[in-house]
């Protein structure tokens, strides 16, 4: 395994403070990061591409059911203080 702060070069997006705040989207749109806009973008991760991001290879996971949808949100708003950028 991994031990923890064995990779300190690996980058990738925090999970603190992701609920709240806006996203811009590629197409230029800005949208609010609530609950509806997280949960559509866990469930199909290519339908709103933030901006800056391009197109990645990312599972999308339409087979959970909406309990557990709810579960991961909570978990996510969890992690840290909602944001109001």
């Amino acid at each position: 395994g991994v031990q923890a702060g064995a990779l300190p070069d690996l980058k990738g997006p925090t999970r603190v403070g992701l609920v709240g705040g806006r996203a811009t989207l590629e197409a230029g749109r800005v949208v609010p990061r609530d609950p509806r806009y997280l949960g559509r973008a866990i469930v199909d991760s290519r339908a709103e591409v933030v901006e800056g991001y391009g197109f990645q290879v990312m599972p999308d996971y339409s087979h959970l059911s909406e309990e557990d949808l709810v579960a991961v949100l909570l978990y996510l708003r969890s992690l840290g203080a909602e944001t109001s950028e």
